[in-house]
């Protein structure tokens, strides 16, 4: 008898332990306040507005969210209805509780949110961004002040000094990356700063620590810094397929040329335009020497896109990724547009980011003046 209740105490221990462990299921609390709405729900949101983690109703402007992610999330709070003025945190599974306070009304910029490691990072940044943001609106305004009143020393001085301020923001980014540079904040800020010039990237993401690395925003790194190792001059340039307006399908390999402008661009970019502009001369005055130019869109919008040809009637073929296939933004790591690359008759690189009389030089050098 002593025995069977040693079973059936070991069980019930048992039991308990495994029910300990489906209540200690990792997870994470928000409380917070908004000074308005009053009532109402409020939402946690990816920064994107894709997709929704949890909702909470609020009360007399107080919320406690609950919910579990399986990884760190860009997320953010926003009351249900609203679509302007959310509240940006790093989403994760925590021990700590977050803690928020949302000021909606008055000063977004006291709004703020705490707990959990990598936002308690964030924070840092953040708080140092704020400030530096804060005296540049500041002395923005004094630019503006200046131009209106033409005082031309005054506008002088006051550009100096937002120059200045520029330049103190990135030191102070700089040494707080040195001090959490084996983060997954360091990762985010280094790949949302930086992404638009991959050679400056290339350059800062040397202070990066193993564990940063490792997070999403490392891995995207190192995927881009791989592929930009490929097209650099000397390199052949990918192969790609996409399509004419016609919805013919064309690979870049099937354009014959001495040489060949491979010209990302977007119906959107006003840079774009310009660069449309300059493409045209250079094109009327090379195209009979042997020079021809492949325009890709990078528009989600093939209307959009229908429509900015049918205006600036550009002579060159034009391509468009609708079918996503080939993935030659992917391939050629576009991250901003205008965005050139320079092709021989063999498909090698020749340049890269080409632009204006060093463009003009170039082409005159392979095909004569």
């Amino acid at each position: 008898m002593m025995k069977l209740k040693q079973i059936i105490a070991c069980l019930i221990f048992g039991s308990l332990v495994v029910l300990m462990a489906v209540q200690q299921k990792p997870g994470f609390v928000i409380e917070g306040y908004v000074d308005t709405p009053k009532e109402g729900t409020m939402l946690l949101i990816t920064l994107n507005a894709s997709d929704t983690f949890a909702r909470a109703p609020i009360v007399d402007g107080r919320f406690r969210l609950t919910g579990s992610v399986d990884s760190i999330i860009e997320a953010a709070l926003i009351p249900e209805g609203c679509t302007m003025g959310a509240l940006p945190l790093f989403l994760e599974n925590s021990e700590n509780k977050f803690e928020a306070y949302y000021n909606r009304t008055n000063d977004i910029f006291s709004s703020k949110v705490t707990g959990g490691s990598i936002q308690d990072i964030a924070a840092k940044f953040l708080s140092l961004s704020l400030g530096f943001r804060i005296k540049m609106d500041a002395v923005a305004k004094d630019i503006q002040r200046a131009q209106q009143d033409g005082k031309q020393e005054d506008l002088e001085r006051a550009a100096r000094r937002y120059g200045q301020l520029k330049v103190q923001a990135r030191r102070g980014e700089d040494s707080l990356l040195n001090v959490y540079k084996d983060t997954y904040v360091a990762a985010y800020l280094l790949f949302t700063r930086s992404r638009h010039d991959l050679d400056l990237l290339k350059a800062e993401s040397r202070v990066l620590g193993p564990n940063a690395w490792n997070t999403t925003y490392g891995k995207y790194i190192k995927s881009m810094l791989t592929q930009y190792e490929k097209l650099k001059v000397g390199e052949t340039a990918p192969d790609f397929f996409a399509y004419t307006p016609d919805g013919e399908s064309v690979s870049l390999y099937d354009v014959k040329g001495k040489v060949k402008l491979l010209y990302f661009w977007a119906s959107w970019s006003g840079d774009c335009q310009k660069e449309g502009s300059k493409l045209l001369k250079l094109y009327d005055e090379f195209h009979d020497k042997g020079l021809e130019i492949v325009g890709f869109s990078m528009d989600l919008s093939e209307k959009r896109w229908l429509g900015a040809l049918e205006r600036e009637q550009y002579p060159w073929i034009q391509l468009i990724d609708k079918k996503n296939q080939g993935k030659a933004s992917d391939l050629y790591v576009v991250t901003s547009v205008p965005n050139i690359l320079l092709l021989d008759e063999d498909n090698k690189i020749v340049g890269r980011n080409l632009q204006d009389e060093v463009l003009q030089a170039e082409l005159e050098k392979r095909l004569g003046k």
